[in-house]
């Protein structure tokens, strides 16, 4: 008779430990906010083909003394190239080989550069960039600084 009862309490607790798993996951389920999954491309457009830009010159987080500077890339053979420089708009077409440059004039600062292709099927290529243009020398500043503090005595 013992055994009948020990067994049946048991069964009992099992049954009883798998229902309050079951409605604790149930309940976790419903209150828990959905985990986002990182997307490989940041840009809404589905359309964005990665890899079929590739900008040359300028560098990314360069520091031009010259207000000019020359926006040269590679992409594929015949697409439109659209450059915007904070906001200001230059379209241009990329040569057989796929090679496009262009100058521009730079804004005192930072300047936001953004290079985005076309192709003919519609599919969109973006690469960003920031150049700062700055009418202090550098290197002549530190040269300054340096004679104008004393030196020790030998």
């Amino acid at each position: 008779m013992k055994k009948e009862i020990l067994l049946a309490v048991v069964v009992g607790l099992v049954f009883g430990l798998i229902i309050t798993l079951g409605a604790y996951r149930a309940r976790n389920s419903q209150f828990s906010p959905p985990t986002p999954t990182p997307s490989a491309t940041p840009s809404p457009s589905s359309d964005l083909d990665t890899g079929s830009l590739l900008l040359h010159t300028p560098l990314d987080e360069e520091i031009v003394d010259n207000e000019k500077v020359t926006i040269t890339g590679t992409t594929k053979p015949n697409v439109f190239v659209g450059i915007f420089i904070n906001n200001n708009q230059t379209i241009t077409t990329a040569d057989a080989s796929g090679n496009f440059s262009v100058e521009k004039t730079l804004e005192a600062g930072s300047n936001y550069i953004v290079v985005q292709t076309i192709s003919e099927d519609g599919k969109t290529t973006k690469v960003e960039r920031t150049v700062i243009f700055s009418t202090v020398d550098f290197e002549l500043e530190s040269v300054a600084s340096q004679s104008a503090s004393p030196t020790p005595a030998p």
